[in-house]
């Protein structure tokens, strides 16, 4: 809420608006919305307007207004198919969401209209959510089928209960809980597979489902080597990352990502190696532990690979892609700079700059930090810093 505060008193068209904690800060909105409905659902305990309501329309400010279809969309969806129209009527007065949009979000939504006039309405609602459904913004385009491996890499190390569950899933269909599950993590997948802008993390709004389906089927799994085998790959994968990285960099065209891979190189040390055999040893270790169950085998799986992943692989992914955008942050603090972000969404940098960016098309004397090939139609500009492609510049010739 604090970030939708203070982007609501910038104006339009002019900065950057939009910040990465705020999707952060709704998902504690989300949980206990999805928990009154079930209550809804079940009739044993009466839902609880006011708390939804205010869930829903804080919900609502912190995201864009898109997210308002989640979870509204698929608990629609649901009484849709399981309850006549007056319990669908009613789902939507007691669930609190149609309220929160009133009472919450409407009344910020025409103060900003006043103070800032048509031009935020047209940012927020159709350029950050019309357009980015029917368009690919940045370049974030995919197929429909975009999503399918996202899932199956994001549910790592865990993918084989996925598998598991999606075999299982007719006879998961049985139960009205499931079935309203199915529903959640459907809507969120069709929506998304269609929109034109695809971006990794829109898909996790839908994973709450997919967990508890996980969940359900896990005891199934008879064959821990199965249950390890995805985990075991992962690690085998990182572990062996220099090499494939060192194998692939000379085949690589665009410049910007040919630099990635170049600091990514000079990170991959003797400690790294360390690091996932260790890791890697651990994992062989645990089908010899006879007294171990499925859960606390599965609970030492997860910590292992978050270890390693928190530890190492983070970390090293901060130093190639966020410690130039944070030094140049620095440099254009110390000297005052202006900043204009060309071609590029970092977010991060309006918070170690500690000042606002401005986006737009450049013109000559502006300072502009972007990516590296976005500067080789550029006639002339001088570097002011540079490091893995990341480029601080002042332009002197469009």
């Amino acid at each position: 809420m604090v970030c939708r505060v203070i982007h609501g008193d910038l104006a339009p068209n002019q900065y950057s608006s939009q910040s990465s904690a705020s999707g952060c800060v709704f998902e504690p909105f989300r949980g206990p919305v999805h928990v009154q409905y079930l209550r809804l659902l079940s009739g044993t305990t009466p839902p609880q307007c006011i708390p939804n309501l205010f869930l829903h329309g804080s919900g609502v400010l912190i995201e864009r207004p898109h997210r308002c279809l989640d979870p509204t969309g698929h608990q629609r969806d649901f009484l849709r198919s399981q309850r006549p129209l007056e319990d669908l009527v009613a789902g939507d007065l007691q669930s609190g969401w149609l309220g929160g949009l009133l009472v919450i979000a409407l009344p910020w939504y025409v103060a900003l209209y006043l103070q800032h006039g048509p031009g935020f309405i047209d940012e927020i609602f159709f350029t950050h959510n019309v357009a980015r459904f029917q368009t690919a913004f940045e370049g974030h385009s995919g197929s429909i089928f975009y999503y399918l491996p996202v899932i199956l890499l994001g549910m790592l190390p865990n993918t084989a209960f996925l598998l598991k569950a999606g075999r299982q899933l007719k006879n998961l269909a049985t139960d009205e809980l499931n079935l309203y599950l199915m529903i959640w993590f459907g809507f969120v997948l069709l929506f998304f597979s269609l929109a034109g802008t695809k971006l990794h993390h829109y898909i996790v709004y839908g994973y709450i489902p997919l967990f508890l389906f996980m969940a359900q089927v896990a005891e199934d799994i008879r064959h821990f080597m199965y249950q390890l085998a995805w985990p075991v790959g992962l690690i085998l994968v990182r572990f062996f990352l220099p090499h494939i990285a060192a194998l692939v960099q000379p085949h690589i065209r665009d410049e910007f990502a040919g630099l990635v891979v170049a600091g990514a190189l000079d990170n991959f040390g003797w400690g790294y190696r360390l690091v996932l055999g260790t890791a890697l040893l651990a994992l062989v270790v645990l089908p010899f532990i006879k007294t171990f169950s499925i859960a606390t085998r599965t609970a030492c799986i997860g910590a292992i690979v978050l270890l390693a992943t928190h530890a190492l692989v983070l970390p090293i992914a901060g130093r190639i892609m966020q410690q130039p955008i944070k030094e140049a942050a620095l440099i254009a603090k110390a000297h005052n700079y202006q900043v204009n972000m060309w071609q590029m969404s970092y977010h991060y940098f309006s918070v170690y700059r500690q000042g606002l960016v401005h986006k737009g098309q450049p013109v000559n004397g502006d300072i502009v930090i972007t990516k590296i090939n976005k500067l080789k139609d550029v006639r002339q500009y001088l570097v002011l810093y540079q490091k893995h492609g990341i480029v601080l510049a002042r332009i002197e010739e469009l």
